[in-house]
């Protein structure tokens, strides 16, 4: 058998060695670009966690499940979870307000978060649920309304890029 000589001076032969070498630098492109994604991904992570009432679980849950957040705006964010209230108006008849659609995983994983902080850790969820549970709204529609808040709060906290700040006297929004 002959030994066939490398005609390209990379030391690769013919369109074989030019199609690897293709394949290689696309390889290489991918990786960083992933290294990015990644990057980025720990940052959200961070600036979740910062948030009271979110740990580790539920910051995964938005950054991985909702991967939008940062760009929606109060009302699409909550549509997106699934959390905004919907009307069932037709005519002269107002209609009860309810909740649909969205995306299921993560309404859970949001919703124990916001059940949580809006008893336990979140003051500015705390004032939110008390107000509401003092208006007479029942303890679910209560923890749904700060979940709701929650997402809000996630999607404004990755859209500013700095983490949550805890300011005394920080108003509650209605």
């Amino acid at each position: 058998r002959k030994k066939v000589r490398d005609s390209t001076p990379n030391g690769r032969s013919g369109p074989l060695g030019f199609q690897l070498v293709q394949l290689f630098d696309a390889l290489v492109e991918f990786n960083v670009q992933r290294r990015i994604a990644v990057q980025l991904h720990f940052q959200r992570l961070d600036l979740a966690v910062s948030v009271p009432g979110v740990g580790l679980r539920t910051a995964l849950a938005a950054v991985i499940r909702m991967p939008e957040l940062g760009g929606l705006g109060r009302g699409r964010a909550a549509a997106l979870l699934g959390v905004a209230p919907m009307d069932d108006d037709t005519g002269e008849h107002i209609g009860v307000r309810y909740i649909q659609g969205g995306r299921a995983r993560a309404r859970k994983a949001l919703f124990l978060a916001a059940f949580a902080a809006c008893i336990h850790h979140n003051p500015w969820l705390k004032r939110a649920y008390k107000r509401l549970v003092g208006n007479g709204k029942a303890h679910t529609l209560a923890v749904t309304a700060c979940t709701r808040k929650l997402v809000v709060l996630l999607d404004a906290v990755f859209a500013r890029g700095t983490p949550w700040e805890n300011r005394e006297g920080m108003p509650c929004p209605h």
